[in-house]
């Protein structure tokens, strides 16, 4: 045993160091020090164990450990960053996401002190490495060293395949135990370096739904048709329009000092002099105060265009051919095949494979940057876009664009995704006119980052405005709903904390989910203004519209429900991988990391059964994207027929 220890001293060091490395990660990431399911990594362990005895010489065997610690010091610093700046634990299906690195390397926030602590690590590791290295033989006893290795090897990769099956393995029951897990997060159950293997596995081979017939789909699917509410069917017929308004955020106009204690909080004088036509929306329409989002731009888009959306891909890159009769353009061009369905976003086309999805979704006119800048519109695109200093503007996207967004002689569903508001917030020549705005009515704000995001809202005001103007000279107003959303809150330059006076870390304040409460308001002419009070998500815009619109829905294609409806819903976060309410945050109800003082047994009870009708949805909902299930199965439309007689 003595001369086992002896050849293997530098390995034992690597082990420990190894440990030291992984439990940084974890504490700086989410405070624990504990992986609580750490056999994958012990198999991890036991098969670079066999697999440097099996080389007989020392140099090569130090070698192979110098690598691999490298390695895992650039993954553990990388998942630290990817998480203190988004705030999201690492898949691998964030490299789908392409077009968001560019927002990320321009904004990133970079941890120095761990930084220096993992550097420190390694010159600790290699020195302590040369010290050793003069303890260990050049050449190891063969036999010794081939046995030992190889029983060690067939413990390890029985136990790694079993732990990684066990682990991956799709099934209902599993996914829906997912809602009881007993550790936070998928850093602490496997550790950073074992979590990445893991990812790669499951990119590999466990990403396909196959425990689920046909049969069984469609008996889930027609299962349950949605309740009408006392608004149903008050825009049968109207045009419908819908705004994505990026890292839209209510303190940009509105003035709630105990709310938003870092934000302007200026007169409500100044903010109608600021934002018009934000302050007129907000007053004729149906504001939900408690709406709340935390997903990616892409993953806000689709759910509020869908309804839904699938736990484990990106669909915008793995799914954007798929058949999507569910969703709203779709569902509005099967009962009315004249109806013009539009999308615009003032940025390229390619950008979230957006030009893509949007056919799939429904959208037979498609204008991206490309399209506008050979409509003439060239005055800003052509030196502005998104990754430059300066955004496109959407004022002058809608200045230019307004008549083919709001045509004047066909009934329309226009969708809009804005770029103003994006951040980094930071200044920009091209908002230097609300800039001057701001100054000439004698408003101070002395935090940079406050003040460029306010003159990004006044553009993206001045563009509501316009639109406003617009329908109401084609005398398009009064048969035409608007939705205005925001895809998450206003976190790059970490405005969105500063402002609210809560960290993504803090999740002991008592106030931790107001980070996540954006605005939700809906224009119709037949509804008068009114604050709806109750928990909302994006989930809940398709089945409102629906509603809305008079045309019923068979409920388990959708995650949410009408806000019209008693029925609240949960926030489930893909990119976040959290349950959300306005009391609760959690990844799982064994680990709450956030809870209100004022939640009860019985709240959390509700909030459970809410949860595993949700998880049954999404599991459901996985099986039908990775089937492209209504591809060949067109009954849908017959079945919608028949819940929507004409």
């Amino acid at each position: 045993m003595k001369s086992f220890l002896k050849n293997n001293i530098v390995f034992l060091m690597y082990f420990l160091f190894s440990i030291i490395l992984e439990i940084s990660g974890l504490f700086v990431i989410n405070g624990n020090v504990f992986i609580t399911s750490p056999w994958l990594a012990l198999s991890i362990v036991g098969i670079i164990f066999a697999s440097c005895n099996f080389c007989m010489k020392r140099k090569t065997k130090n070698i192979i450990i110098s690598i691999v610690f490298v390695l895992q010091c650039i993954l553990n610093l990388f998942c630290v960053i990817l998480y203190e700046n988004t705030g999201t634990l690492f898949d691998f299906n964030m490299f789908q996401v392409a077009g968001e690195g560019t927002t990320f390397l321009n904004a990133i926030n970079i941890n120095y002190l761990y930084i220096c602590f993992v550097l420190s690590l390694l010159v600790l590791f290699f020195v302590s490495k040369h010290i050793l290295n003069k303890y260990e033989d050049e050449y190891y006893r063969v036999k010794l060293s081939v046995t030992i290795s190889s029983i060690c090897l067939a413990i390890s990769l029985i136990s790694h395949v079993g732990v990684v099956v066990i682990t991956n393995t799709i099934s209902e029951e599993n996914f829906i135990n997912s809602l009881y897990e007993k550790s936070s997060d998928k850093y602490t159950s496997l550790g950073g370096s074992s979590n990445f293997i893991n990812e790669i596995y499951k990119m590999l081979f466990f990403n396909n739904y196959n425990d689920l017939s046909n049969e069984e789909i469609k008996n889930y699917i027609y299962d349950e048709v949605s309740t009408p509410t006392s608004k149903f069917g008050v825009s049968s017929d109207n045009n419908l329009v819908t705004i994505l308004a990026e890292s839209f955020e209510w303190f940009a106009f509105i003035s709630n000092p105990s709310v938003y204690p870092n934000g302007a909080n200026l007169s409500e004088e100044i903010l109608d002099e600021l934002y018009p036509n934000l302050r007129k929306f907000y007053n004729m329409s149906v504001v939900m105060s408690n709406h709340h989002s935390q997903n990616k731009t892409d993953i806000s888009e689709d759910e509020a265009l869908l309804g839904s959306y699938t736990s484990n891909n990106y669909i915008n890159y793995i799914f954007p051919n798929n058949t999507y009769p569910t969703s709203i353009a779709n569902t509005l061009k099967s009962s009315d095949s004249s109806i013009s369905n539009n999308f615009f976003h003032n940025n390229v086309g390619s950008y979230y494979n957006r030009n893509k999805m949007a056919v799939s979704l429904g959208y037979d006119n498609l204008y991206f940057m490309e399209e506008m800048i050979e409509e003439g519109v060239t005055d800003y695109m052509s030196q502005a876009g998104f990754g430059k200093i300066n955004m496109n503007l959407d004022s002058e996207m809608v200045k230019e664009m307004k008549d083919y967004m709001f045509p004047a002689n066909k009934r329309f569903n226009t969708h809009i995704t804005t770029m103003s508001m994006h951040g980094n917030y930071e200044y920009r020549e091209n908002m230097q006119k609300w800039l001057d705005k701001i100054s000439n009515l004698g408003v101070i704000i002395e935090n940079e980052s406050v003040k460029s995001y306010m003159a990004a809202v006044m553009d993206f005001d001045c563009a509501l405005g316009i639109m406003l103007d617009d329908l109401e000279s084609k005398n398009l107003l009064e048969n035409t709903t608007i939705v205005i959303f925001a895809d998450h809150n206003a976190y790059l330059s970490d405005l969105t904390y500063y402002v609210k006076d809560v960290t993504l870390e803090e999740y002991s304040s008592n106030n931790f989910t107001k980070i996540f409460n954006v605005p939700l308001m809906i224009y119709d002419p037949n509804i008068s203004h009114q604050i709806v009070s109750k928990f909302t998500t994006t989930y809940d815009i398709v089945p409102t519209i629906l509603d809305m619109f008079g045309i019923k829905y068979y409920s388990n294609l959708y995650f949410g429900n009408s806000i019209f409806s008693n029925e609240e819903s949960v926030l489930y976060s893909k990119a976040f991988d959290v349950f959300i309410t306005d009391k609760l945050y959690f990844r799982s109800l064994n680990n709450i990391l956030f809870k209100r003082d004022d939640v009860s047994k019985e709240y959390i009870a509700i909030t459970e059964e809410k949860c595993l009708s949700l998880l049954k949805k999404i599991y459901y909902t996985n099986h039908i994207f990775e089937y492209d299930y209504f591809k060949s199965n067109d009954n849908y439309i017959n079945k919608m027929k028949e819940i929507n007689p004409q």
